[in-house]
């Protein structure tokens, strides 16, 4: 992952960030299992509503609502 390319847009995925500081990291820093945290990396499970709030403060925003759940035109159908 291009750190540089992070710093500038003030924006990353979440399997980005996970990707970046680590599963272990991800684990302690969001209050989940190493285990959730490798799900979210993978995409096998989303995090609660709860979780993703958590993720939004403790990131000072750096995740969002999209870079968490996908952009939101992608569920337009639902």
């Amino acid at each position: 992952m291009d750190f540089k390319k992070f710093t500038e847009t003030g924006k990353i995925s979440l399997p980005d960030f996970i990707n970046f500081i680590g599963v272990d990291a991800a684990g302690t820093l969001f209050k989940v299992s190493r285990h959730t945290a490798t799900s979210y990396k993978y995409g096998l499970r989303q995090p609660s509503t709860k979780v993703a709030k958590r993720m939004m403060n403790i990131t000072n925003g750096k995740l969002d609502f999209e870079s968490i759940y996908g952009p939101i035109e992608k569920h337009k159908n639902v």
